[in-house]
């Protein structure tokens, strides 16, 4: 009975971590791809020098609702680009 037991708690944990790491790689490939559109961003308003890695997930977010979701001038989101990055 325990060779049973055991057998299907070994089993259990083999078949669920490749999705456990395809969990993880689906996150890391959604966090690649936010920062790529952030860098777009900071390139199209002329926001230079800014690593990626400096910024937070928060941050990135923020960044894209701010393009993305408003009605504001260009020198209007730049600022508001630059004062996100500065948290």
């Amino acid at each position: 009975m325990k060779r049973t037991a055991f057998a299907l708690v070994a089993a259990a944990l083999v078949s669920g971590a490749p999705l456990a790491v395809g969990g993880a790689f689906a996150m890391e490939n959604e966090l690649t791809m936010l920062e790529q559109a952030v860098n777009k961003e900071f390139v199209r308003y002329g926001l230079e020098g800014i690593d990626m890695g400096d910024l937070t997930v928060n941050q990135l977010a923020e960044i894209r609702a701010v393009v993305n979701g408003s009605d504001f001038s260009d020198a209007e989101i730049k600022q508001r680009l630059e004062t996100i990055v500065s948290q």
